[in-house]
């Protein structure tokens, strides 16, 4: 068989298009050599394919008699490790959303590499005598209507291409459950589904362009049980939109439903936005149904190993929120991490890994270089509900997370070492957070570290103060939130 070289290689495959011969083309990794042969001249004693039925393979399955040895050496895990996390800091720049990380693996076994080919029962396969046998279960280039389209794997694309991320998620192979749609915001589809749609689940506020037309139906389910002053409750604003108030006050006036997880949260969502023309659903909150369902331990494996925790130690979930008065422009604010991770690592280190989750407010990226190994990025991940699941610890502020985390009954950190400023200055608080909080209000990284190497006789303190607070604040939750708001809205 001739072995064609780069140069020669886009040459002859056009010169058989061109005559429109059918050929079958083997290249190498590099693409820098290639086996390109008609299909009438290929030797099936030298070359065997089958490409889903197309084939030259003689009929019928040859079966093995002998029993089959296979005995995979697998790479050393600190290596796969290393991949992993190449793998993982490209999807979190957005490079990738899902990739198919694959390595070399040595295996041992009994059979010639025309008997894997035969055995094999993958609908796209090849083997070369002597040389090698793959096999797949899918395609990746097809060519349909004189078109040539490639089919790499599910959710990859080059992050510069313009509009790459919407590509990606309006492609037939990125569905959603039941059909759904994924739509960029502020787009032309976004706007047209807007005027569209006869109903709209928001749990931050509409656009404020956006005008309600008659007959839609606004279901606002907010974002937490709110421990800071909000809206009308505030004194002074000290945001970065200084008509927040007046945006706020038209925005409500078209929600039709506002859910509250709590009757504290209806109370104060009635003073607090003014709401009183609309219906309050107190009936918990449909995000929390995560932490009632009945397979949440196995989701939470699972997600462990999706994210490469390591099953063997247990979790901290870090999760701050953001200062008012500290901001690069609207809605982009600063932070700085005030824990010490790398003295974490060194007292905690052998036992627990740290989360780290800030709010989507937060403009500026976590580093964690030097205890990557420690301390795990997690602010870009979807959902944090799921993020609860394994988290063995929640550490926060002045984050309504914890009312959320709460269902749990797990041990939580409040590490407030600007309490002051947050409380007297900037927003106020609803709750006495010294005297009504499920846990210990810390103030540098070596109390946070003291807490959680005695977490057990942290948890015994607060027990009475978590179940008090549990009753006021979960008992409503039990997962059939989401049922009960579908029961209520949409009709």
């Amino acid at each position: 068989m001739h072995l064609f070289s780069q140069t020669d290689i886009i040459k002859e495959l056009n010169n058989l298009g061109k005559y429109r011969k059918e050929f079958i083309f083997i290249i190498n990794y590099q693409g820098d050599e290639a086996y390109i042969l008609e299909l009438s001249d290929i030797d099936p004693d030298l070359i065997l394919y089958d490409f889903n039925g197309v084939t030259n393979c003689p009929k019928g399955h040859k079966n093995i008699s002998l029993p089959i040895t296979w005995k995979p050496q697998f790479i050393p895990f600190s290596e796969y490790r290393h991949s992993f996390s190449i793998i993982e800091e490209n999807i979190l720049r957005g490079n990738s959303y899902l990739t198919n990380l694959t390595c070399a693996t040595s295996v041992e076994t009994n059979l010639s590499l025309k008997e894997i080919f035969e055995h094999s029962q993958a609908p796209y396969r090849l083997w070369i005598k002597n040389q090698l046998t793959v096999f797949s279960p899918e395609i990746f280039i097809q060519i349909c209507n004189d078109e040539i389209s490639s089919f790499p794997m599910k959710g990859t694309i080059d992050s510069s291409v313009p509009d790459a991320e919407m590509q990606i998620l309006n492609d037939p192979k990125e569905k959603l459950p039941y059909e759904g749609i994924i739509v960029k915001r502020f787009t032309k589809k976004y706007a047209y589904y807007l005027a569209k749609s006869k109903y709209f689940v928001f749990n931050i506020r509409q656009p404020l362009w956006f005008r309600k037309r008659e007959g839609q139906v606004f279901l606002e389910t907010w974002h937490g049980t709110p421990l800071k002053r909000l809206a009308f409750d505030q004194e002074e604003v000290t945001a970065a939109s200084p008509t927040y108030k007046a945006q706020f006050y038209r925005q409500k006036q078209e929600w039709d439903y506002l859910i509250a997880a709590n009757k504290f949260s209806s109370d104060i969502f009635k003073s607090c936005f003014m709401y009183t023309n609309g219906t309050m659903l107190e009936i918990g909150y449909p995000r929390n149904d995560l932490l009632y369902a009945p397979n949440k331990d196995e989701i939470a494996l699972e997600l462990k190993k999706k994210l490469h925790i390591p099953l063997d130690k247990k979790t901290i979930l870090y999760a701050p929120t953001w200062r008012d008065d500290e901001y690069y422009g609207k809605g982009k604010y600063k932070f700085k991490l005030k824990l010490d991770l790398e003295m974490m690592k060194k007292e905690l280190g052998n036992e627990y890994v740290i989360l780290l989750r800030t709010h989507h407010y937060i403009a500026d990226s976590l580093d964690v270089t030097g205890v990557e190994d420690f301390a795990i990025n997690l602010s870009k991940y979807d959902d944090i509900t799921e993020i609860y699941l394994i988290s063995d610890i929640c550490i926060t502020d002045y984050s309504s997370v914890f009312f959320d985390f709460a269902n749990l009954k797990r041990p939580m950190l409040f590490y407030t070492y600007d309490i002051d400023k947050y409380r007297d200055v900037l927003r106020g608080f609803y709750i006495d957070m010294e005297k009504e909080l499920p846990g210990p209000l810390v103030y540098s990284t070596k109390e946070v570290i003291e807490q959680i190497k005695n977490i057990d006789e942290m948890t015994q303190k607060y027990a009475q103060r978590y179940e008090e607070f549990y009753q006021r604040f979960c008992s409503i939750d039990d997962g059939q939130a989401s049922k009960r708001a579908c029961e209520a809205v949409f009709k």
